[in-house]
């Protein structure tokens, strides 16, 4: 079997094992706030809170290099589809956003809750427009990262800021008594964030991992077709 390894300026860089780590960190820092909180263990309460805010420091550290990595991955593969241009139609070429434009438009405040779905969700349609069967890129993780990661930074929005803020709870853990019912509401609301935490982790290495076999596919050159066909 041939392995293709890219010339350094094409590598995709290891975004994946700094966002597992990231996540780790959080996963750490929630399950040992929300074990004292079941358990009632005040004497240690304190000390939850530091080793939590310790583990998301830490989360938040790995996540900003994990992002820096990953908005370099993405203007890398955007790249190499603005040199497919030739083998796409007028219309679809024109579409095709620079790669600067497709990372700078990711950093605009609510307009980027639809622009991921172009800067990531669009990346298979032109690079399978290009190949035209050639070389296929599965859409399904692109999409499906999109939509986890828009859910994923809305239901934080809502409990960490607009619930807290309307309804002056301190700690977004109490989200669960707007249900009435203390326990049963934490339930859900940690079912749905790590329920969201998990799909999310898993189509961001499928996509990832996409990436690669994008990068590798374009090291052996162009599509094959003449640009006459």
């Amino acid at each position: 079997m041939n392995t293709i390894t890219p010339p350094l300026s094409r590598r995709i860089l290891p975004a994946i094992s700094l966002f597992f780590y990231c996540m780790a960190a959080y996963i750490a820092s929630n399950i040992i706030l929300t074990t004292m909180y079941f358990c009632q263990i005040h004497e240690y309460w304190v000390a939850a809170k530091y080793a939590r805010y310790t583990s998301n420091v830490i989360g938040d550290i790995l996540l900003i290099i994990s992002c820096v990595f990953y908005c370099i991955n993405t203007y890398r593969v955007w790249r190499e589809i603005n040199s497919l241009k030739p083998w796409l139609s007028p219309e679809d070429a024109n579409k095709i956003p620079s790669p600067g434009k497709a990372i700078a438009f990711l950093f605009i405040p609510l307009f980027n809750f639809y622009w991921i779905f172009i800067a990531v969700g669009k990346i298979p349609y032109y690079f399978n427009k290009a190949y035209q069967g050639e070389q296929e890129i599965n859409p399904s993780p692109f999409k499906k990262f999109c939509i986890c990661l828009v859910s994923f930074f809305l239901i934080n929005l809502l409990s960490e800021v607009i619930i807290p803020v309307l309804l002056g709870f301190i700690d977004p853990l109490q989200f669960g008594l707007i249900f009435g019912l203390p326990i049963f509401g934490l339930l859900i609301t940690l079912i749905i964030f790590f329920g969201l935490l998990i799909a999310l982790c898993i189509f961001f290495v499928k996509h990832q991992l996409l990436y690669k076999r994008i990068m590798a596919i374009r090291e052996q050159g162009d599509p094959s077709r003449d640009l006459t066909s």
